[in-house]
């Protein structure tokens, strides 16, 4: 790549307002665009650019945010002239080639994976960075030194724009039905994880599900990377806990040290998070349960809930979650249409409540539980959050004021 070409940056979000203001800084020529005029009136005059086939064939690369489509207009322009589609995260490898990474993806977990990773390098005394999906983008990151190690969290939407980035550390948590609308396939999605392991370093898969196990069986088989299985975990939690030790490790952390610091790790929010607690009752926020799989745990993990549950449904909609119901008493449905969740619940003989939106399915599982059984108020979604919301975030900042705002004395 003639990095003294023009650089394309498309989309003005967090990731590519970052990349045009590292390449600005660097005195790279940078144009950017984004097809939102709402984006467009916040961006500097002298970056706007329309882009079309004419511009973009002088240009080096297109930097895209992970989350445009394949079938954006600029996009099929950029590669019908030859030009490379690129995520930051590849951009940046190009500029720091020889950085020490751990590139951390899969479906479900891989924020608290990389959270955590991240507490135990720290803990050790190493120099360490932590960006990408978790909401960090590469290049508002300090720049990597010597002895840095960089912690990545990896989607699918950033590991198929990396044709050439692969992390000196490669993990793999699981992989289940997600993103379907933009890879089609189950086949086309585990390819991408995969990709990422192409190549020489270390790898950590845990193997509990059929599509990271092929995936391990293909890293073994090629002898290109030093290839650390787990399997068998009694829990989400005790999964993350696993790879993580293993992954310190192979960072040169030793065990005893990666196995002492996890007791100082504090969960991030959204994922099982303890809300309050009334008359004996746990409220639980475990709004990043995003898909049915991501459910699971906490379904798994909890005594005796009310489930509020809905959204907008992944591929699947809740079948994943057939044989996880035992300690779910009730539940209250939220989201734009209810209608195929309730169906759903009375087909499993779960007693449930029309609620709709968040303030009513709170204030709807409280009255449930107060009539007994009940030890724990759960959303857990296990769907998308943008029928009724920005995102998981937002949904589950309304689950909490709505706890807080509950009149548990009534």
């Amino acid at each position: 790549m003639d990095l003294e070409k023009t650089i394309a940056v498309l989309g003005w979000g967090v990731s590519g307002r970052a990349t045009y203001a590292f390449l600005k800084a660097r005195g790279h020529k940078v144009i950017a665009w984004d097809d939102q005029p709402a984006a467009r009136e916040k961006m500097p005059a002298e970056a706007l650019v329309q882009m079309n086939e004419t511009v973009l064939a002088s240009c080096a690369c297109l930097v895209t945010s992970p989350g445009i489509p394949d079938d954006n207009h600029i996009i099929i322009a950029a590669r019908q002239q030859g030009i490379e589609v690129l995520c930051d995260v590849e951009l940046w490898h190009r500029f720091y080639p020889t950085a020490k990474t751990i590139g951390i993806t899969g479906t479900n977990g891989k924020s608290t994976l990389t959270a955590m990773v991240t507490h135990l390098l720290e803990r050790a005394g190493y120099d360490v960075r932590m960006g990408g999906n978790i909401g960090t983008p590469v290049f508002d990151m300090p720049p990597p030194q010597e002895g840095t190690w960089t912690v990545l969290e990896l989607s699918s939407f950033q590991i198929e724009r990396c044709p050439t980035f692969r992390p000196t550390i490669a993990a793999l948590l699981n992989i289940t039905p997600d993103h379907l609308d933009r890879h089609k396939t189950m086949e086309r999605y585990a390819a991408i994880k995969a990709s990422l392991f192409e190549g020489q370093g270390d790898a950590v898969i845990a193997t509990d599900d059929i599509w990271t196990q092929q995936i391990a069986q293909m890293v073994q088989v090629s002898g290109q990377r030093f290839l650390s299985r787990i399997h068998g975990a009694a829990s989400a939690q005790q999964q993350n806990q696993n790879m993580a030790i293993a992954i310190a490790e192979k960072a040169g952390v030793s065990q005893d040290d990666a196995q002492n610091a996890l007791a100082s790790f504090t969960a991030l929010p959204h994922r099982q998070e303890h809300v309050a607690a009334h008359s004996g009752v746990a409220f639980v926020n475990d709004s990043k349960a995003t898909n049915a799989e991501a459910s699971r745990a906490a379904l798994r993990g909890y005594q005796d809930i009310v489930w509020i549950v809905g959204g907008a449904p992944k591929e699947g909609g809740l079948q994943a979650l057939e044989q996880d119901l035992t300690h779910v008493r009730a539940a209250c449905v939220i989201g734009a249409d209810t209608a195929p969740f309730m169906r759903w619940l009375a087909d499993h003989n779960i007693p449930a409540t029309h609620c709709g939106d968040m303030a009513r399915a709170v204030d709807s599982a409280w009255r449930i539980a107060k009539q007994g059984d009940v030890k724990t108020i759960l959303l857990s979604p296990a769907c998308a959050s943008y029928d009724q919301y920005l995102n998981f975030v937002q949904r589950g900042d309304d689950f909490k004021n709505c706890v807080q705002a509950l009149d548990t004395q009534s």
